[in-house]
């Protein structure tokens, strides 16, 4: 049985937007306006394999044969045929090959009913599958959020959909552990720049001060000379600096000992001075010379390092360059301080550090910057590529993480198929089982079948309808075909000669005979087995014969044992008819109908409804006024509603002269809309045109001046009242 059909892309159904017919049941109703879409439906059922319906789907896909009643049907069986195939029907005259024919329809059944069971437990089976899949889909999607508006977003392009985004993720390697996020983000954010230029190297730095620091000068014990007699005091008192200091002040005192502040003797200041001789000075001028030195050369590495190279942002962010650097500099000072005390105290030893390790550290941080400004020069100079393997790498990192989980689920559907293939094994030997039954069926219907019963059936339904002046025949013994013959014996293209009437009458009944015979006498084919379209069986009969169809739709259709029965019609009285004589009530007829409304605006649409929702004719074309308000039914048959509504109405109330004089106030005051008022003006049974050209329809403005007739006339209530 049907449950779901998809119109889509075909006749007036839109190309972007599809139709969802579901909640089918075994008896499905459509009513709908000539043109509103109601025959592509039936179309479609009739041969689903066709090109124009390729964007059109059935669900479940179609097992049973499907037998319809529509245009084509009466165009193949009649207007191009004078004779129409034979339908075999099942006799009673032999006892043992019916009881052999209905012990193989029950023993199909007992199959059926197996083959039944196989398909819930599949369906369950198909079902777990389904949520294991879907639970590790909704799983893997919840990373998805995580990358919206950042810059691995592009990473995202084309996989928008769970499935989409865990096929990836599946087909995707897994990661080594050094590929991270983090490192993905900043590449991306990188090429992300808008004036994003190569960087350039880093230089590395040298340092012109290594050789003070090396210097045996600064660990060496300068003092005076030995050839004073002062010296043996200067050695034993330990302050050769305070006396060279002294020197000086002495020099400027005009004679006075700078020590004891007396006047000294006449040799002193020679040995004072013979104290501090060449070799003394010349030191004290190298060490003040190394000082000098090694402060321009730390001057020089710290504006070096503080040029616009080492401002780059891969600098700014190595840690190890700045721990370098740190150490680097803290090295640097501290002999600087060294130098300086040396120089005010060249008697103290001191010992400078070697800054050449902490240098080469430096040096090595710089080179590790230089490999990072290497990579991104070359990263965007080629960046498709880079952004490809960021997607690749952003892919693999999310296969590291969820390989576990998509391992654990791939072996559940893994063993979810094989239970499943094992039913499917079943259920094939099942199918073998029924065809064999079904053999057996065809060479007992051989025995059993004969095409005399349905022109019977035919002739009786004429006649019990008044209409003896026709009936059907067997064109000869040797073919099974029929044909129409007149009452007189006239054969000859009978079909054309009959009514409109006539015509739907006769193919109507042709057809219910086709329903429920065989296509041959061998046929395995049962009523159980077939799904029956019937399309509009009543456009052309009188309201008599519209109560005679509708009676034969519940008698030959409804209640019989098809698989599932669509009606589709534009006839409310018959689509009332049918639904009054199911005889059931309203909780009942739920359960056993569903009904559907087809309307066309700019595109067709199909929308369930209930029993009660379209009440008649008149409401009907109201429901047309209503919709058009709504923006939901093609504007140019507004008017011709706003006809029948006013026609109808104005009649039961016996007030048509107020309606003429209301219509011609109102076309005097709306000149543009004159043409519109005549038609409406105009009864609908005065002409055969229902339908005009008003250009491109106002439908606001329209509705606004139907809405004034009833005003005018004072029965704007109604209005109001239909208009809900």
């Amino acid at each position: 049985m049907i449950e779901v059909i998809k119109i889509q892309g075909v006749a007036s159904y839109s190309a972007a937007t599809p139709q969802l017919i579901d909640g089918l049941k075994r008896i499905n109703c459509f009513y709908g306006l000539n043109g509103s879409g109601k025959s592509t439906i039936a179309k479609y059922l009739q041969a689903p394999s066709e090109l124009d319906y390729s964007s059109c789907s059935i669900k479940p896909d179609l097992r049973e044969r499907v037998f319809v009643y529509n245009q084509k049907f009466i165009k193949d069986n009649f207007w191009d045929s004078k004779d129409q195939p034979g339908v075999f029907t099942v006799n009673e005259g032999n006892v043992e090959a019916e009881k052999a024919i209905e012990t193989a329809e029950s023993k199909i059944e007992e199959i059926k009913g197996l083959q039944l069971e196989l398909q819930e437990k599949a369906d369950r089976l198909k079902k777990q599958k389904l949520q294991e899949q879907t639970d590790l889909e909704n799983q893997v999607w919840s990373e998805k959020e995580k990358f919206v508006k950042t810059p691995l977003e592009f990473c995202l392009e084309g996989k928008l959909r769970k499935n989409l985004f865990l096929e990836a993720v599946k087909k995707a390697d897994i990661a080594n552990d050094e590929v991270t996020l983090e490192s993905l983000k900043e590449q991306a954010k990188e090429l992300e720049k808008p004036d994003i230029k190569p960087k350039t190297t880093v230089p590395t730095v040298g340092f012109d001060g290594n050789s003070i620091e090396l210097d045996t000068i600064s660990s060496e014990v300068i003092v005076g000379s030995s050839s004073s007699y002062l010296s043996a005091l200067i050695d034993r008192v330990g302050h050769s600096d305070w006396v060279s200091e002294g020197l000086v002040h002495y020099e400027n005192s005009e004679g006075v000992c700078p020590f004891c502040q007396e006047t000294p003797s006449e040799s002193f200041e020679a040995n004072l001075k013979s104290l501090f001789d060449e070799t003394y000075k010349q030191k004290c001028i190298n060490i003040e010379s190394n000082r000098k030195s090694y402060q321009e050369a730390v001057n020089s590495i710290q504006s070096v390092l503080s040029t616009e190279a080492f401002n780059d942002e891969y600098v700014i962010e190595s840690v190890e360059f700045a721990t370098a650097k740190s150490k680097l500099l803290e090295v640097y000072l501290n002999n600087l301080a060294l130098l300086r005390e040396k120089e005010a105290k060249p008697s103290k030893e001191v010992t400078l550090v070697s800054s050449d390790g902490y240098l080469a550290e430096l040096n090595r941080s710089i080179d590790a910057i230089n490999e990072k400004i290497h990579a991104f020069n070359a990263r965007i100079s080629s960046k498709p590529q880079i952004r490809a393997t960021i997607k690749k790498h952003f892919w693999q990192i999310h296969k590291r993480t969820y390989s576990a989980a998509i391992d654990l689920v791939d072996d559940r559907i893994k063993s979810l198929d094989e239970e499943l293939e094992e039913l499917r094994k079943q259920y094939r030997e099942k199918s073998e089982a029924i065809a064999e039954q079904q053999t057996v069926i065809a060479e007992q219907r051989k025995k059993t079948s004969n095409i005399e019963t349905a022109i019977q059936n035919i002739r009786n339904k004429l006649v019990s309808v008044g209409v003896d002046d026709f009936h059907i025949e067997k064109v000869d013994d040797a073919e099974a075909r029929y044909r129409i013959v007149r009452k007189s014996g006239a054969s000859l293209n009978v079909y054309e000669t009959l009514s409109e009437g006539e015509k739907t009458l006769v193919t109507f009944l042709y057809f219910l005979e086709v329903c429920k015979g065989l296509p041959k006498p061998d046929s395995h084919l049962g009523v159980a087995d077939k799904i029956v379209v019937i399309d509009d069986p009543v456009s052309s009969l009188s309201h008599n014969f519209v109560y005679e169809i509708a009676t034969l739709f519940q008698k030959d259709i409804v209640k019989k044992a098809y698989q599932q029965v669509f009606l589709l019609t534009h006839n409310l009285f018959f689509f009332h008819e049918v639904m009054n004589q199911s005889g059931l009530k309203n909780d009942e007829f739920a359960q056993q109908y569903s009904l559907y409304r087809v309307r066309k605006g700019e595109v067709s649409n199909i929308v369930p409804i209930k029993r009660n929702d379209i009440r008649n004719e008149y409401d009907g074309y109201w429901q047309i006024i209503r919709d058009a308000k709504a923006d939901m039914v093609c504007s140019p048959t507004l008017p011709n509603a706003m006809r029948n509504v006013l026609e109808h109405f104005f009649s039961f109330v016996y007030k048509k002269d107020k309606l003429s004089e209301v219509l011609g106030n109102l076309g005097d005051e709306h000149i543009n809309f004159r043409p519109l008022l005549r038609y409406i003006s105009r009864e609908s049974h005065s002409d055969m045109v229902n339908l005009t050209d008003f250009g491109d329809i106002d439908t606001g403005r329209f509705l606004e001046i139907f809405r004034q007739v009833f005003v005018r006339t004072e029965y704007e209530d109604h209005y109001k009242s239909m208009m809900k």
